[in-house]
């Protein structure tokens, strides 16, 4: 199996790479660090997708807008959308689809949501099950994370997710999305963050999910509804 492992940034990673000589999977993996944002994510995973894949796995930090989810906890993203791409109106906000400038069921999104159909193994599946709001303005504010949480109930934030997502969708190319919990979203409060804890935890859990795979050739992909 030929892997692209995609992560915004180096520092998000480093340690998978690092060790990659030990883990068989990885001896004829590529990495791809895209830089920060959507724009960067979908345009160096265009150009890396040319050559043959047979399975993308997207890494990196995010922050939690549950409470259910700890500082440091690794999970799966499943679903992701666009949460900052439209209109102000008044103190509301007016995504794409409600200005109707897209149908929220034309291809790949469903219900404005952009779901992945691929899981590889039972392990992977037994990581918290999460959907995310990729976003180029983070959230710092209280008045930020009511509205965006309230539209759109997503557990998780990111600004590179739904990039991801789209492109691989419309290759039709198989991935997996992970990401560790480095903060919570909330009012802009940097020393409350965790991210050595998240990285060391996403860096951990990776390396086990890719030794797994690297003893078990026979994994399929498969596709699931969600």
């Amino acid at each position: 199996m030929k892997l692209l492992l995609v992560a915004p940034t180096e520092q998000e990673i480093i340690e998978v790479w690092r060790q990659r000589s030990t883990v068989p999977i990885l001896q004829h993996a590529t990495l791809l660090i895209t830089g920060v944002g959507a724009v960067a994510t979908a345009c160096h995973l265009m150009r890396a997708l040319r050559s043959p894949v047979d399975l993308v796995i997207h890494a990196g930090i995010c922050g939690s807008f549950s409470k259910s989810l700890q500082l440091g906890e690794v999970v799966q993203v499943v679903a992701e959308r666009f949460g900052d791409l439209g209109a102000q109106h008044g103190r509301a906000f007016l995504d794409v689809f409600d200005l109707q400038l897209c149908q929220a069921n034309h291809f790949p999104f469903k219900r404005g949501w952009l779901k992945n159909p691929f899981t590889p193994d039972a392990l992977l599946r037994r990581l918290p099950q999460v959907k995310g709001l990729t976003v180029n303005l983070v959230t710092g504010t209280e008045a930020t994370r009511k509205l965006r949480h309230e539209k759109y109930q997503a557990d998780v934030e990111s600004m590179e997710g739904a990039a991801l997502f789209y492109c691989c969708l419309i290759e039709k190319m198989p991935f997996v999305s992970i990401r560790s919990v480095s903060n919570v979203v909330e009012r802009r409060r940097r020393n409350g963050w965790q991210v050595e804890l998240a990285i060391k935890n996403l860096n951990d859990w990776l390396l086990s999910w890719l030794t797994r795979l690297s003893s078990s050739p026979s994994v399929q992909l498969r596709s699931v509804t969600r």
